[in-house]
């Protein structure tokens, strides 16, 4: 293969640092051989679930053709796994079922009388994301807010 030939690697990691080096040491190319684009810049999940990791896209500069040795490797063509939906909705309601079990037991260990219900709210356009909605109800809930919102803060 040659320079001049573009070629590319995705490469999914953690962090984009993580992303970047496997990719280099896959390719065997120095930092500035290469130009980076983050595709996608992953994000934390809630307690731990719906993390979503980095997504790289290395690309071989073009170099101008001075006569100097061609890089002659071959590159691995990895296809990143793409989430399917139906593991992102498995874990959204895992995250909802944990989402209230955590709150219902603190609310149990604060001995407070009340019912806690969770529920995913579908993002509202394509620029929002899914959320998962904690509601408590019962008498007298004030000791859950506090002064001034002191507790909830």
């Amino acid at each position: 293969m040659t320079m001049g030939q573009n070629a590319t690697l995705e490469i999914i990691a953690p962090t984009a640092d993580e992303a970047i080096e496997k990719g280099l040491d896959q390719l065997g190319l120095p930092r500035d051989a290469v130009s980076v684009d983050i595709l996608d810049e992953g994000k934390a999940g809630f307690l731990g679930l719906g993390n979503r990791q980095v997504r790289v896209r290395l690309t071989i500069k073009d170099h101008p053709d001075d006569g100097s040795a061609e890089v002659k490797k071959e590159i691995p063509t990895a296809t990143p796994e793409q989430p399917h939906e139906d593991d992102y909705v498995d874990e959204l309601e895992e995250a909802k079922n944990r989402a209230e079990t955590i709150v219902q037991t603190l609310i149990s260990y604060m001995k407070v009388n009340a019912k806690v219900n969770a529920r995913i709210l579908e993002p509202e356009d394509e620029h929002d994301r899914a959320m998962i909605l904690v509601e408590i109800t019962g008498n007298d809930l004030s000791i859950l807010i506090g002064r001034r919102a002191e507790t909830l803060n």
